[in-house]
Order: structure tokens, then sequence, then C-alpha cells
């Protein structure tokens, strides 16, 4: 989950003190808190001087009763995000953040799984799932890495479980369900590799990375390396 209603706002200030008249930019609705960035950037870009804070606080009327909880959820997203900022730009387009941690996003979700509890109307627990379905993707990949097995078999199925519990508020089609659904399958199964036939100059190095060729198999030209 992305939040970056500050960045936003700073933007809209320079933007508005510098006369830009008119502009174009992407956004990316598949991270799970599009919807607040979105909104947030719609009402600065239009007017600058609003208050973001109270911006962040009427799109959480979305969450009703969880309100509270997805406020401070989003809070934490935002103070971890100013205190561990990438040093080069590389750090930040791969997202190597520093605050990306297991720690960090076991708090998030444990602040989001009780905002689930506080609210049990199907749209707001849809909305909710969409983050916990993100979360926990990110959550397997971070306790794995960091040697909490059990934190990355409890993520596994979470991942699972607000997948499906997305699906019916998010997605419409059943062939389209059925992928997202297989995509989250897929994410699990991918989390449960485990090398057993690693170099011995390899062994018990960090910063090992696996090039994912399920995802990308089709677009890698292999090579002879001698």
């Amino acid at each position: 989950p992305e939040v970056a209603v500050d960045a936003i706002a700073a933007d809209a200030k320079l933007f508005a003190a510098r006369g830009l008249k008119r502009l174009f930019s992407e956004h990316y609705p598949q991270d799970p808190l599009w919807e607040l960035n979105r909104f947030v950037y719609g009402e600065l870009m239009n007017d600058p001087t609003k208050d973001v804070e109270l911006l962040v606080d009427k799109h959480c009327r979305l969450y009703r009763r969880a309100a509270g909880k997805m406020r401070e959820a989003i809070d934490c997203i935002r103070r971890e995000t100013a205190a561990g900022r990438s040093k080069t730009e590389g750090q930040w387009m791969a997202r190597a953040l520093p605050w990306r941690n297991a720690k960090v996003f076991t708090h998030l979700r444990d602040l989001l799984v009780e905002a689930w509890e506080l609210e049990t109307d199907e749209a707001v627990r849809g909305r909710l799932a969409r983050v916990l379905a993100s979360l926990s993707d990110e959550l397997m990949t971070l306790c794995k890495a960091e040697g909490d097995a059990a934190g990355c078999e409890r993520a596994k199925r979470e991942h699972v479980l607000y997948t499906e519990r997305m699906l019916p508020r998010w997605i419409t089609k059943p062939d389209q369900k059925a992928k997202a659904f297989d995509a989250a399958k897929l994410a699990v199964k991918k989390n449960s590799v485990v090398f057993k036939d690693l170099p011995d100059e390899l062994r018990g190095q960090k910063g090992l990375f696996m090039l994912d060729y399920l995802s990308y198999g089709a677009r890698i030209k292999p090579v002879d390396d001698p």
C-alpha cells in the first residue's frame, strides 16, 4: 500500500506557486489505497489551500465504524514513509525502502484486522480486504526474507483469504475473478520455493534475488554465460 497525500500536497503548492495551468499525470488503480490518493490529488490540484488532514478524514468516512483505525493505519504509513526515505532514486523505484519491513507491515496488518472486526458492512469490508490482500502479499515475502516462518505462513493464508473476500466488490467478470484468485495462489506458491542446491559460494549470503521466470519468462532472452 502507498500513501502519497503529503507528496501530493507539496506538489500542488509548488505547481500553484509556479503558475502551472495544465497538468498530465498517470495513476495506478492497482494500489489498494488509490482511492485515497486520487481523491486528495483531485481536491488539491483544484485548490492547493485545502487542508490535507481534513481531506484524509473525509475519505476515511468510507470505512464507517472502522474510520478511526483506517486513519491510524494511513498515518502509520505516512510517518514511516517520511522517516524511512530511500537513499537513491533507484531504491525508491524498486521500493527498497527501510520502512518496508516485517515489523512495520505486521503492525499495519494488526491495525487493519482491528478495522475489519469493527465494521461488518460488506462494501467496507471489500475495501479493507483489498488493502489486507495487498499487505499480506508483501508481508509473506518480508517474513520469509527475515526468517519468520510462522509469520510467513500466516501471511500466505491471509493473502488467499482476503483476496477471496475482496473479489466480489472489485471484479465483476467471473473469468477475471478466477484469474485474480489464481494469481493470489501463485504468489503463495512462489513464496514457498526453497533452493536446496545453491553453489557453495552463494550459501549464507544476503541480498540474493530470484528472477521470477513464471511472470517474466516470455520476455526473457536466454544467453550463454561462460
